[in-house]
């Protein structure tokens, strides 16, 4: 990802990469100003910036569409709202689904078709696992909760390992 300073003629002389399907230049006064440069020629700006630990981009538009510092005002507009970048992405936030939400709408039918002991699993659910977490929504839940969790109903609630381990089990089929 090599940076340089973007002036009108620096674009021009970028060349198309003839090895791969794309090539990102960094501006070296403006954090988070790119161009990408394709295979095709085509060369299109960008915004990209980070959101907790994964990077987004916002498409600013084509060198075609728009010139140099057309880019960079729309880029500056973009940042100035960084707070809330989202607003400018066509994708929109999906609402956080809790683990009751799931266990009703997605669990509890898999497992009255797959698996025969599945009063046991909502004995074990009902009793254990959606007493503790049914308001949680399941993005939110860290690894540290589910270890107090298996802990807790080891040794607090006193229940068998393979009770306990249902929780893992369970987790482990709803997240993959």
């Amino acid at each position: 990802m090599p940076k340089l300073r973007f002036t009108t003629d620096s674009i021009k002389r970028l060349k198309p990469p003839t090895d791969k399907a794309k090539v990102q230049y960094f501006d070296s006064e403006l954090t988070g100003f790119m161009i990408e440069v394709k295979n095709t020629g085509t060369k299109t700006y960008y915004y990209r910036y980070r959101v907790n630990t994964s990077q987004k981009m916002i498409r600013i538009g084509t060198t075609t569409e728009l010139n140099l510092q057309q880019a960079k005002e729309k880029y500056l507009e973009l940042k100035e709202n960084q707070t809330n970048p989202q607003e400018h992405s066509p994708q929109k936030e999906k609402p956080l689904i809790t683990f009751k939400e799931f266990y009703d709408t997605y669990y509890l039918p898999y497992i009255q078709t797959h698996i025969k002991s599945y009063e046991t699993n909502i004995s074990i659910f009902k009793n254990h696992i959606l007493s503790d977490l049914k308001d949680t929504p399941m993005l939110n839940l860290k690894k540290i909760d589910v270890m107090s969790l298996h802990s807790n109903m080891l040794h607090k609630k006193n229940l068998a390992p393979a009770t306990a381990n249902k929780l893992l089990i369970f987790l482990n089929s709803a997240i993959t």
